[in-house]
């Protein structure tokens, strides 16, 4: 394992620099220095990115690395032009922590390395089937258009899906070798440094001169690992992981772009970071932006109450700023009201009681509680309150809280999907948002126990000193030991379940994956290969390009694909037609193992193909056979 890891090695490195280098000059002329950099700098990639996978297609530029190369020159110069390319006096936003976000870094990929087995293991979740497939359908088409992923919708021209991330890992695969591998470089990428270094942005911007605690917000990452491991071991959510992984560093450009006392040029540079932050994180997935627009609400509600207490504005001011802002807030929730009236199939499992108690000792869902973790929450928190700096932090997480309260708890169905349908009511996806405010609390909280403890340390003398010493060693290995519970519980789901590469796994088995291999050889490359995409048949096309044709269980696959779908084990003339008119000529069979027991229905004619005579055998690992359909001969 560790082997195969070190051969990945080259391709980490180039996802890392694919993620930093594009968008690391617009980032430095905005301002920033430092660790800070490298949070801003993967968000200017991934603005420019977003951007350029939509005008792309409508140049007709093959989508590669060059639009993304050239939208960042492009945007280094208009921040260049706004903030001035040869300003000698313009204000450096800066903080220390480059060891403590490498450690951060360098942890979070051992812990996903050893939790994925291999570079080349798929997720075995059901919305992986998707994800996989929309990368290589990246590839195939040249087009990485969020408008225009029409994988599961083959009858369309213009489908909006987020699609930043498919974008992205695309871009990978061709140093990585292959969509899975691409796809989990991606994964550490976004979880190892994308996400650590945002929380270390946000508490740096809210919170700047505390150095200490923007050290050690890297760090306050690896204490909750509900997010982003969490995202690993439950649809997968891919968009949704990069999304919420973005979140921290947009709250942060909107507080950097209100911080008094920054020159006009420099605001407009921020200012126009933020919003291609904002934009990358709706092509991340749109929930994560509107979660965003929901947690920074507070941080403008305290600038208001400042504003009108203080009264450093005239009086006419003061009313138009909170007349905009409260027709700001009227048109966020005319969005949320409109966009949350989407589907679900979660439904509330917990008493109001439980919840509290899990939201608030941050263990969603039935997870160990991390209380080492949790104590600098709590610490952080009357930290900020009795400093009255950054308590809007405080607000934005209980607005995280009340979300996932009215997911697991609300009875009232019609207000509940009002107030979280956003995420489909998907408790998983409402508990990630707990961790979004709370670790950089942490951080505050673990610099004000450090700096108390050294204190109360030093002013001993002697005995009463080591006893002080041990004494301290005690209460952190009792609150920390909770902490290895945490890992493991994550840890022991990634490679059980998840990332499971063994003969039972519950999506793609080592035989299934080397009859792919065999079908690549044989079937026509004008020929899409037909199968149960329960059992993960559909995953053909993202490991060797075969193209299927159910490439998703959900879509609009057309009229033939559904008759085969559904009868093509039973043949007759409808079936052959379909079959001539759909270019059909080869089936696979995984056996009766699903990734998930519902909707099979659909595809009940792809099973059983022995007892068929609409087939012919011609490949077989195991259980998964490969078959030629030769029963309309």
């Amino acid at each position: 394992m560790i082997l195969d890891w070190i051969g990945s090695a080259p391709a980490l490195v180039f996802a890392v620099a694919l993620l930093i280098v594009p968008g690391l000059p617009a980032a430095w002329l905005a301002g920033f220095r430092g660790p800070l950099l490298i949070a801003t700098s993967a968000v200017a990639t991934l603005a420019v990115a977003a951007a350029a996978s939509i005008a792309a297609p409508m140049v007709h530029v093959p989508w590669s690395i060059i639009p993304v190369l050239i939208g960042s020159v492009v945007l280094a110069i208009v921040v260049g032009l706004i903030a001035g390319f040869r300003r000698r006096e313009r204000p450096v936003i800066s903080g220390p922590g480059w060891v403590t976000l490498v450690v951060a870094a360098a942890v979070w990929t051992a812990l996903l390395a050893y939790g994925m087995g291999r570079p080349d293991n798929p997720a075995q979740h059901f919305d992986a089937l998707f994800h996989l497939n929309a990368v290589q359908y990246v590839i195939d088409r040249g087009d990485a258009s969020s408008f225009h992923m029409t994988l599961a919708y083959p009858g369309r021209h213009n489908v909006f899906y987020p699609a930043l991330w498919h974008a992205m890992t695309s871009l990978i695969v061709p140093v990585a070798g292959g969509v899975f591998e691409a796809t989990n470089l991606m994964s550490i990428v976004v979880c190892g440094v994308l996400w650590p270094a945002g929380i270390m942005l946000l508490t740096a911007a809210v919170w700047p001169t505390r150095r200490l605690a923007i050290r050690l917000a890297p760090l306050a990452t690896l204490g909750a690992m509900f997010f982003p491991m969490g995202f690993l071991n439950w649809g997968v959510l891919y968009p949704n992981l990069l999304g919420n992984a973005l979140v921290p560093t947009v709250l942060a450009l909107v507080v950097l772009v209100f911080r008094s006392g920054l020159p006009w040029r420099m605001r407009g540079a921020l200012a126009l970071l933020t919003i291609g932050a904002a934009g990358a994180c709706a092509l991340g997935h749109p929930s994560s932006l509107l979660l965003a627009l929901a947690m920074i609400v507070p941080f403008f509600i305290e600038r208001l109450i400042v504003l009108w207490r203080e009264g450093t504005a005239a009086r006419w001011v003061r009313i138009v700023l909170t007349v905009g802002f409260a027709g700001a807030v009227a048109v966020l929730l005319a969005a949320w009201l409109t966009l949350g009236r989407g589907w679900t199939e979660w439904q509330p499992n917990q008493s109001p009681a439980q919840a509290i108690g899990e939201a608030f000792l941050l263990a969603p869902l039935g997870r160990p509680v991390a209380a080492l973790l949790v104590v600098l929450v709590v610490v952080g928190a009357v930290a900020v309150i009795r400093r009255r700096s950054g308590i809007w932090m405080i607000g934005a997480h209980l607005v995280t809280v009340v979300f996932f309260l009215v997911a697991v708890s609300m009875q009232h169905q019609g207000l509940r999907q009002l107030i979280v349908g956003l995420w489909y009511a998907d408790l998983h996806r409402l508990a990630a948002n707990l961790v979004v405010a709370s670790l950089p609390l942490a951080a505050v909280g673990a610099e004000c126990v450090l700096t108390w403890g050294r204190g109360w340390v030093t002013e001993a003398a002697g005995r009463a000193r080591i006893g002080r010493i041990a004494a301290a060693v005690v209460v952190l290995a009792v609150l920390g030991a909770p902490q290895f519970l945490v890992v493991r519980n994550e840890a022991r789901v990634m490679t059980s379940l998840s990332f499971a590469a063994d003969d039972d796994v519950q999506g793609l088995s080592p035989d299934e994956r080397a009859l792919f291999a065999k079908a690549a050889e044989i079937v026509p490359d004008d020929s899409p290969v037909i199968g149960d995409p329960l059992t993960g048949a559909g995953l053909l096309y993202a490991a060797e390009g075969v193209p299927v044709v159910f490439p998703h269980v959900f879509g609009r696959f057309g009229e033939d694909a559904t008759l085969l779908g559904k009868e093509l084990n039973q043949g007759g003339d409808e079936v052959c037609a379909a079959l001539e008119r759909t270019n059909v000529t080869y089936a696979l069979d995984l056996g009766e193992r699903r990734i998930y027991d519902t909707y099979n229905w659909w595809y009940l004619g792809l099973h059983d193909f022995d007892d068929s005579d609409m087939v012919t055998e011609i490949a077989r690992v195991g259980d998964a056979a490969l078959f030629e359909i030769t029963g309309c001969d």
